[in-house]
Protein backbone atom coordinates (compact mmCIF):
# COMPACT_ATOMS: atom_id res chain seq x y z
CA UNK A 1 0.00 0.00 0.00
CA UNK A 2 1.12 3.10 -0.83
CA UNK A 3 1.87 6.00 1.09
CA UNK A 4 -0.72 8.39 -0.46
CA UNK A 5 -3.18 5.76 0.16
CA UNK A 6 -2.20 6.17 3.78
CA UNK A 7 -3.45 9.52 4.11
CA UNK A 8 -0.82 11.64 3.07
CA UNK A 9 2.66 12.72 3.89
CA UNK A 10 1.99 11.68 7.67
CA UNK A 11 2.46 8.20 7.26
CA UNK A 12 5.53 9.18 6.14
CA UNK A 13 6.95 9.37 9.39
CA UNK A 14 6.01 5.43 9.88
CA UNK A 15 9.18 3.15 10.28
CA UNK A 16 9.59 1.57 6.93
CA UNK A 17 9.04 -2.63 6.78
CA UNK A 18 6.92 -4.90 7.07
CA UNK A 19 5.71 -4.46 10.80
CA UNK A 20 4.39 -0.97 8.73
CA UNK A 21 0.91 -0.17 9.90
CA UNK A 22 -1.07 1.56 7.82
CA UNK A 23 -4.67 4.02 8.03
CA UNK A 24 -6.28 4.43 5.07
CA UNK A 25 -9.52 5.45 6.34
CA UNK A 26 -7.95 8.39 7.10
CA UNK A 27 -8.31 10.18 4.23
CA UNK A 28 -12.02 10.00 4.00
CA UNK A 29 -11.16 11.87 7.82
CA UNK A 30 -9.50 14.49 6.18
CA UNK A 31 -11.04 15.10 3.52
CA UNK A 32 -14.68 15.79 5.47
CA UNK A 33 -12.08 18.18 7.74
CA UNK A 34 -11.07 19.88 4.62
CA UNK A 35 -14.68 20.45 3.56
CA UNK A 36 -16.42 21.98 6.54
CA UNK A 37 -12.91 24.06 6.45
CA UNK A 38 -13.57 25.51 3.17
CA UNK A 39 -17.24 25.89 3.74
CA UNK A 40 -16.50 27.95 6.67
CA UNK A 41 -14.02 30.73 5.08
CA UNK A 42 -16.67 30.78 1.78
CA UNK A 43 -18.88 31.47 4.45
CA UNK A 44 -17.19 34.12 6.63
CA UNK A 45 -15.88 35.81 3.27
CA UNK A 46 -19.07 35.94 2.05
CA UNK A 47 -20.70 37.46 4.39
CA UNK A 48 -23.43 34.58 4.96
CA UNK A 49 -22.53 33.96 8.45
CA UNK A 50 -23.64 36.91 9.45
CA UNK A 51 -26.83 37.37 7.01
CA UNK A 52 -28.76 34.08 7.35
CA UNK A 53 -29.62 32.23 10.00
CA UNK A 54 -27.23 29.31 9.33
CA UNK A 55 -24.27 31.55 9.80
CA UNK A 56 -23.87 30.21 13.63
CA UNK A 57 -23.66 27.08 11.89
CA UNK A 58 -21.09 27.37 9.37
CA UNK A 59 -18.92 29.96 11.30
CA UNK A 60 -18.45 26.90 13.84
CA UNK A 61 -17.04 24.84 10.87
CA UNK A 62 -13.76 25.53 11.87
CA UNK A 63 -13.66 22.72 14.22
CA UNK A 64 -12.46 21.22 10.50
CA UNK A 65 -8.97 22.66 11.87
CA UNK A 66 -8.97 20.89 15.40
CA UNK A 67 -9.83 17.32 13.67
CA UNK A 68 -6.79 18.31 11.45
CA UNK A 69 -4.46 18.55 14.36
CA UNK A 70 -5.79 15.63 15.96
CA UNK A 71 -5.42 13.60 12.84
CA UNK A 72 -1.94 14.44 12.47
CA UNK A 73 -1.36 14.13 16.13
CA UNK A 74 -2.51 10.62 16.09
CA UNK A 75 -0.12 9.85 12.85
CA UNK A 76 3.07 11.64 13.41
CA UNK A 77 3.11 10.77 17.29
CA UNK A 78 2.07 7.03 17.01
CA UNK A 79 5.38 5.99 15.30
CA UNK A 80 7.18 7.37 18.50
CA UNK A 81 5.40 5.66 20.92
CA UNK A 82 5.51 2.46 19.02
CA UNK A 83 9.19 2.47 18.65
CA UNK A 84 9.41 3.17 22.54
CA UNK A 85 7.14 -0.06 23.40
CA UNK A 86 8.87 -2.34 20.76
CA UNK A 87 12.43 -1.43 21.82
CA UNK A 88 13.32 -0.06 18.41
CA UNK A 89 14.56 2.95 16.75
CA UNK A 90 11.94 5.76 15.92
CA UNK A 91 11.69 7.96 13.18
CA UNK A 92 14.34 10.07 12.69
CA UNK A 93 14.29 13.91 13.10
CA UNK A 94 15.92 15.30 9.75
CA UNK A 95 13.70 13.07 7.51
CA UNK A 96 10.79 14.08 10.29
CA UNK A 97 11.12 17.84 9.61
CA UNK A 98 11.71 17.11 6.08
CA UNK A 99 8.75 15.58 5.40
CA UNK A 100 7.02 18.20 7.17
CA UNK A 101 8.36 21.26 5.60
CA UNK A 102 7.87 19.61 2.01
CA UNK A 103 4.00 19.26 3.34
CA UNK A 104 3.86 22.77 3.89
CA UNK A 105 6.39 25.18 2.22
CA UNK A 106 6.64 24.75 -1.56
CA UNK A 107 2.76 25.36 -1.80
CA UNK A 108 2.48 27.77 0.79
CA UNK A 109 5.39 30.57 -1.06
CA UNK A 110 3.28 29.82 -4.06
CA UNK A 111 0.30 31.03 -3.04
CA UNK A 112 2.49 33.70 -0.82
CA UNK A 113 3.85 34.97 -3.73
CA UNK A 114 0.91 35.21 -6.20
CA UNK A 115 -0.98 36.96 -3.35
CA UNK A 116 1.30 39.67 -2.41
CA UNK A 117 3.17 40.10 -6.15
CA UNK A 118 0.41 39.50 -8.23
CA UNK A 119 -2.68 39.90 -6.10
CA UNK A 120 -0.98 42.78 -4.62
CA UNK A 121 -2.60 41.83 -0.99
CA UNK A 122 -1.93 43.97 1.00
CA UNK A 123 -1.90 47.08 -1.57
CA UNK A 124 1.33 48.19 -0.43
CA UNK A 125 4.52 45.47 -1.12
CA UNK A 126 5.41 44.74 2.64
CA UNK A 127 8.97 45.49 4.04
CA UNK A 128 11.69 43.19 3.52
CA UNK A 129 11.47 42.39 7.05
CA UNK A 130 7.90 41.31 6.87
CA UNK A 131 8.61 39.30 3.81
CA UNK A 132 10.74 37.46 6.17
CA UNK A 133 8.39 36.59 8.65
CA UNK A 134 5.69 35.72 6.34
CA UNK A 135 7.92 33.12 3.84
CA UNK A 136 9.40 31.56 6.91
CA UNK A 137 6.28 31.48 8.84
CA UNK A 138 7.00 33.32 11.68
CA UNK A 139 4.36 36.80 11.45
CA UNK A 140 2.08 35.08 14.24
CA UNK A 141 5.04 36.44 16.60
CA UNK A 142 4.84 39.71 14.93
CA UNK A 143 2.08 41.74 16.46
CA UNK A 144 1.61 44.12 13.59
CA UNK A 145 1.88 40.87 10.95
CA UNK A 146 -0.31 38.30 13.13
CA UNK A 147 -2.48 37.87 10.39
CA UNK A 148 -0.29 38.18 6.94
CA UNK A 149 -1.26 38.52 3.55
CA UNK A 150 -2.87 35.01 3.55
CA UNK A 151 -5.71 35.08 5.98
CA UNK A 152 -5.45 31.88 7.37
CA UNK A 153 -1.45 31.44 7.12
CA UNK A 154 -1.81 31.67 11.23
CA UNK A 155 -2.86 27.86 11.35
CA UNK A 156 0.41 26.65 9.83
CA UNK A 157 1.87 28.72 12.11
CA UNK A 158 0.62 26.86 15.06
CA UNK A 159 0.88 23.68 13.25
CA UNK A 160 4.57 24.21 13.06
CA UNK A 161 4.61 24.52 16.49
CA UNK A 162 3.27 21.47 17.31
CA UNK A 163 5.28 19.79 14.55
CA UNK A 164 8.60 21.13 16.70
CA UNK A 165 7.10 20.23 20.10
CA UNK A 166 5.95 16.85 18.83
CA UNK A 167 9.82 15.19 18.40
CA UNK A 168 11.06 17.10 21.83
CA UNK A 169 8.01 15.92 24.09
CA UNK A 170 8.70 12.06 22.48
CA UNK A 171 12.85 12.17 23.01
CA UNK A 172 11.39 14.15 26.58
CA UNK A 173 8.99 10.66 26.86
CA UNK A 174 11.88 8.93 26.38
CA UNK A 175 13.96 9.43 28.87
CA UNK A 176 11.33 8.48 31.50
CA UNK A 177 11.76 5.36 33.08
CA UNK A 178 9.50 2.39 32.56
CA UNK A 179 9.30 -0.83 33.09
CA UNK A 180 7.86 -3.17 30.35
CA UNK A 181 4.67 -2.00 28.13
CA UNK A 182 2.32 -1.80 30.30
CA UNK A 183 4.28 0.86 32.27
CA UNK A 184 5.63 2.57 29.15
CA UNK A 185 1.90 3.21 28.16
CA UNK A 186 0.65 4.19 31.70
CA UNK A 187 3.60 6.94 31.63
CA UNK A 188 2.38 7.75 27.98
CA UNK A 189 -0.97 8.11 29.36
CA UNK A 190 -0.31 10.23 32.26
CA UNK A 191 1.94 12.22 30.80
CA UNK A 192 -0.74 13.68 28.24
CA UNK A 193 -3.29 13.87 30.56
CA UNK A 194 -0.96 16.29 32.79
CA UNK A 195 0.29 17.87 29.61
CA UNK A 196 -3.81 18.46 28.93
CA UNK A 197 -4.59 19.48 32.39
CA UNK A 198 -1.80 22.05 32.02
CA UNK A 199 -3.21 23.60 28.68
CA UNK A 200 -6.61 23.83 30.54
CA UNK A 201 -5.12 25.64 33.58
CA UNK A 202 -3.56 28.26 31.12
CA UNK A 203 -6.43 28.72 29.22
CA UNK A 204 -8.75 28.95 32.34
CA UNK A 205 -5.95 31.77 33.63
CA UNK A 206 -5.32 33.43 30.15
CA UNK A 207 -8.87 33.93 29.90
CA UNK A 208 -9.64 35.15 33.71
CA UNK A 209 -6.81 37.77 33.25
CA UNK A 210 -8.13 39.33 29.40
CA UNK A 211 -11.64 39.31 31.10
CA UNK A 212 -10.30 41.16 34.07
CA UNK A 213 -8.29 43.65 31.85
CA UNK A 214 -11.67 44.28 30.10
CA UNK A 215 -13.70 45.10 33.11
CA UNK A 216 -10.90 47.67 33.84
CA UNK A 217 -11.29 49.21 30.53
Amino acid sequence: MTDAAVGGLESAAEPQGPERITFPCFDGFRALAAIVVLVTHVAFLSGFNGRSRLGAFTARMDVGVAIFFMISGFLLYRPFVAARLSGSRGPRAVAYFWRRGLRILPAYWVALTITVFLLHVPKELPSVGDLLLFYGLFHLYSLGNVIGPILSSYTLVTEISFYVFLPLWAWAMSRIPAEGPRQRMYVELGALGALAACSLAYKLLFLGNVGGMSAQV
